[in-house]
């Protein structure tokens, strides 16, 4: 699969929803819910909300990325490929919450990385 930028900078692609999603494999997504259900402490999450196309593609999304994610729906109503292009990027309070949290360096990283190539 190819690398596929998010909003935030995180790569899709290595979404364990989302190659579930694009292989098709039932028993996975499955498996994704209930460890999802314990790792956030969440019901509500099923099968269908691990479900992802992508966060910038058409289709399904996943639960929180559709409906919870104010970094993707800033985003789209800015009409930005991600967040790099965003005027606002240097000064984004919900972009400096997410980098706070562990594991995000890399989004980051990607982002930055886009704004000096495309700056």
């Amino acid at each position: 699969m190819d690398n596929m930028t998010a909003y935030c900078g995180i790569d899709c692609s290595k979404c364990e929803g989302y190659i579930a999603t694009q292989s098709n494999d039932r028993k996975a997504i499955e498996g994704i819910a209930e460890k999802w259900r314990k790792q956030y402490n969440s019901e509500e999450i099923t099968a269908k909300s691990v479900m992802c196309d992508g966060c910038t593609k058409n289709g399904r999304k996943s639960g929180y990325c559709n409906s919870m994610c104010k970094i993707r729906q800033c985003a789209v109503k800015k009409a930005v490929q991600n967040c790099a292009y965003c005027s606002e990027y240097d000064s984004c309070n919900e972009l400096k919450v997410f980098f706070a949290y562990p594991g995000t360096a890399e989004a980051k990283a990607t982002l930055d990385s886009i704004r000096l190539n495309n700056n």
